[in-house]
């Protein structure tokens, strides 16, 4: 099991903890026990931060958050938003542990078609096979995806922290 400084470390490092990650599951495990979980939680407020658990996930946000820190976080993250936004399109019951395919994905926006802008947007690609690989790339380094133990390539699977950019999509959506 994942020791205390591991963990902080880990989620300091901007880390979205899902606890189906397996490249993660150490620290998911850690968190997932109560008094590990408040004892980090008493020692990152008093560092000025938050530790948020929830739907599955964790991560650290700043105690105290201004309107131009959220915008920041907005601007950082929009490409992130707009790949979730794609799968939550192709994939209206999106949830955790799903496995998706790359392949799918590019089988759906052929059919679909309507979804090439929001693609060129999240990628920088015009090219939808290069552009549905640098959206799975951008959605593992962020959290919300994690190749499968298959490890054929294709297959992804859907990590608890999809939630967290989710609700996010929806919040825009409404």
């Amino acid at each position: 099991m994942a020791e205390l400084s591991q963990v902080f470390d880990t989620l300091h490092k901007g880390v979205l903890v899902s606890v189906n990650s397996r490249r993660y599951s150490d620290i998911a495990q850690f968190l997932l026990v109560e008094e590990n979980l408040e004892e980090l939680r008493e020692i990152v407020e008093r560092l000025g931060y938050r530790l948020i658990a929830q739907s599955g996930y964790f991560y650290l946000t700043r105690a105290t958050i201004d309107r131009a820190q959220k915008e920041l976080f907005i601007n950082q993250h929009k490409r992130v938003i707009v790949a979730v936004s794609i799968l939550r399109d192709l994939f209206p019951l999106l949830s955790a542990d799903m496995v998706i395919k790359q392949s799918e994905v590019i089988a759906l926006l052929r059919k679909r078609g309507d979804l090439t802008q929001e693609l060129a947007y999240a990628t920088s690609q015009k090219d939808l096979l290069l552009g549905v690989n640098e959206l799975f790339r951008l959605l593992e380094r962020t959290f919300v995806l994690e190749q499968t133990a298959q490890d054929d390539g294709d297959s992804f699977r859907v990590l608890a922290g999809i939630h967290y950019y989710t609700t996010i999509v929806e919040l825009i959506d409404d």
